[in-house]
């Protein structure tokens, strides 16, 4: 078996650090662009919203409309819906939620 050193030691220049360290902070900065596209990780996890089959407006304060989300936990056995006939004066902050029946205690990411 071939063991490989990935610890090479590098003896490099002044102008040869500087370089390298400029393509490695331009290829982080195009991960985080990257990243930054995905609409699901522009998200926050709500815990312990109290839901029932009457809409209710739960902050989510992403400063942004919701586009959707993803229900991490409940304490019984519903569906989450959200609700568009629940007026909603500022759906940057808020989004209405609602279960189909029943009430339950739930956690949600919202993105």
């Amino acid at each position: 078996m071939v063991a490989f050193n990935f610890r090479k030691q590098l003896v490099l220049q002044d102008d040869q650090v500087k370089g390298l360290l400029n393509e490695t902070q331009d290829g982080i900065l195009e991960i985080a662009s990257s990243l930054n596209q995905i609409a699901l990780l522009q998200g926050t996890l709500l815990s312990g919203v109290f839901l029932s089959a009457t809409a209710s407006l739960v902050s989510h304060n992403l400063g942004f409309v919701a586009r959707g989300f993803i229900l991490v936990d409940k304490t019984s056995s519903v569906d989450v819906y959200r609700d568009t006939s629940l007026s909603n004066p500022n759906d940057r902050k808020f989004i209405a939620l609602r279960t189909d029946a029943g009430s339950a205690t739930v956690s949600l990411w919202i993105f």
